[in-house]
């Protein structure tokens, strides 16, 4: 009997001690994917007791689960709210809207990791096609290429890290988020001559995205972002920065003047943050018509407008003379502007 008590005990023990160890690791596995695709804890388990506590397994059957459900679910719904993503690098630069239901989701970090992904990516992959295919420069400015994209140009593209075309990447975070995304419009500007600056106002405070950068050119730039207290959050490396609204300016040195890049800099920002708050609708004034009569839209234009930041008694036309500089082209968003009313 003793003998018998004895091995039972121990018998006991050894599976309190199995059972521990594996609950243990079947918890760190749970966690482990909840951390990695968002989803609700309750679906990351099932995926994973369904699936054998195989991680890839689930990772895979989630996000396929999403696709299938969560995008039937949410299409249709109003996207009003989201970011403006602006992705400096060396003279080359892209300006993305991507589109959620409520500025509570455009503040989460999954959201702010897909602008910025989605971001980065249109960047790379129009890189790519730039190199293999030249023949579109031909159209465009010798001293600057530019390229307006619909939603369809920008979500057909691909393939990017692990997503077939960017509009994977999209119905990714349906399931964690929960809410209908949607990428709106976007840019690019190449320039072959002069300096591209940019400048994007944010009037909330935004958590950091996760690290997306796959591609292997990796540059360092400056981007500048803006918040409504007025403070500057440079950083030296690769960076995207977000806010809802956002213009790229690209200034060029008149002829018989060298390019001070920290100037041009400074001033191109200063002209980007004007562009923001006056929206302006050319650079220049347009003629008069046959009749002499001014055009419907004066004081639109950007070198007529006086300065929105600083010396009023000045127009912007003024101050890019004193610093012997024009702008060759801009590109302003404001988030929702391509939306119907409601």
């Amino acid at each position: 009997t003793c003998v018998y008590s004895t091995m039972r005990t121990g018998v006991l023990r050894y599976f309190v001690r199995f059972r521990s160890t594996d609950s243990q690791s079947s918890n760190a596995l749970l966690f482990s994917l909840r951390k990695k695709t968002g989803f609700p804890i309750l679906k990351c388990k099932e995926a994973l007791v369904k699936h054998g506590y195989d991680l890839k397994a689930a990772e895979k059957a989630l996000y396929e689960k999403a696709k299938a459900e969560d995008w039937q679910r949410v299409q249709g719904r109003k996207t009003q709210h989201g970011l403006i993503g602006v992705l400096l690098r060396k003279n080359e630069a892209a300006m993305i809207e991507v589109n959620c239901e409520t500025d509570f989701v455009a503040r989460n970090t999954q959201f702010c990791s897909l602008v910025s992904a989605a971001t980065q990516a249109t960047l790379d992959l129009h890189q790519q096609q730039q190199e293999s295919d030249q023949r579109s420069e031909s159209d465009h400015p010798p001293s600057l290429w530019q390229r307006q994209l619909t939603a369809a140009d920008i979500t057909s593209l691909g393939p990017w890290s692990h997503y077939t075309t960017l509009n994977d990447m999209v119905t990714e975070k349906f399931g964690s988020l929960s809410e209908n995304l949607a990428i709106a419009r976007g840019c690019l500007m190449r320039a072959k001559e002069g300096l591209l600056c940019s400048y994007v106002y944010c009037n909330v405070d935004l958590p950091l995205p996760e690290p997306t950068i796959t591609s292997d050119q990796t540059a360092t730039t400056t981007s500048t972002t803006t918040n409504t207290s007025g403070h500057n959050n440079t950083t030296e490396h690769e960076v995207v920065a977000m806010g809802t609204y956002a213009a790229l300016v690209h200034l060029l040195p008149k002829e018989g003047t060298d390019l001070d890049v920290e100037v041009a800099q400074k001033l191109g920002r200063a002209v980007g943050q004007h562009i923001v708050g006056l929206n302006p609708t050319s650079i220049y004034p347009r003629p008069r018509d046959e009749s002499g009569e001014e055009p419907g839209d004066k004081g639109s234009a950007l070198v007529e407008q006086a300065l929105l930041i600083g010396d009023d008694s000045l127009t912007v036309g003024d101050v890019l003379e004193k610093n012997r500089m024009t702008v060759s082209s801009f590109m302003r968003y404001g988030l929702g502007e391509t939306q119907d009313d409601c």
